[in-house]
């Protein structure tokens, strides 16, 4: 399989089913990432213990390029939520942009449950006897983290498949605030879970 990475503004058009395409794409190729599937798998402990690591690069470091990261997004989260002049009411393209990228902050916390899942069949792990606590204790954070995302539906009502309704919250100062200290709290589970991580990494 074979992925082409790249990006410009210019020669992209778009299909009415959303898709869109890019023409005259090689010049503005970064480069292209190639996956061999015919290469000898690595040792599970390798991928086990690689996968901990990055994970602690992912959640620790505060920027990547230009944009925020890890820890700091959270905070940067909560900041934005606050403060009024980033969600205009009267502008309902920039309060859909704003819906779009707190749903997939949200989306992407709510995924720690599946990390939750993998340090809890990594602690099954004979040769993580000793870490399995460490690891365990991992995962109960990001469990936690991820049940901070449900309280968003609590505040707003089941409106699940309405974005109109979800741009509207969105729009309420008062429902925002009222989700900052979800947003603090899920940061702090992820900052102990990566605590642990580093702990049940000393100990492998």
């Amino acid at each position: 399989m074979v992925e082409v990475v790249g990006q410009s503004k210019e020669e992209v058009s778009f299909e009415d089913s959303g898709y869109f395409r890019k023409s005259n794409w090689f010049k503005d190729t970064y480069g292209i990432v190639a996956l061999d599937s015919n290469k000898e798998k690595p040792p599970l402990n390798d991928i086990y213990r690689s996968s901990l690591e990055w994970a602690l690069e992912v959640i620790r470091r505060p920027k990547v390029k230009n944009f925020h990261n890890g820890l700091m997004s959270y905070t940067i989260w909560a900041d934005k939520l606050q403060n009024d002049n980033e969600f205009p009411k009267d502008d309902f393209d920039i309060l859909a942009e704003r819906k779009m990228v707190h749903y997939d902050a949200m989306t992407m916390v709510a995924e720690r449950f599946q990390a939750s899942k993998f340090l809890k069949q990594m602690a099954e792990h004979d040769s993580f006897k000793k870490a399995d606590s460490d690891l365990l204790e991992a995962a109960k954070c990001f469990e936690e983290e991820w049940k901070c995302m449900a309280e968003w539906w609590k505040i707003v009502g089941k409106i699940w498949d309405d974005e109109k309704a979800q741009i509207t919250a969105l729009a309420n100062p008062e429902i925002r605030r009222k989700f900052v200290p979800i947003i603090l709290k899920a940061r702090e589970n992820d900052e102990t879970g990566a605590n642990y991580i580093e702990k049940a990494l000393a100990k492998m």
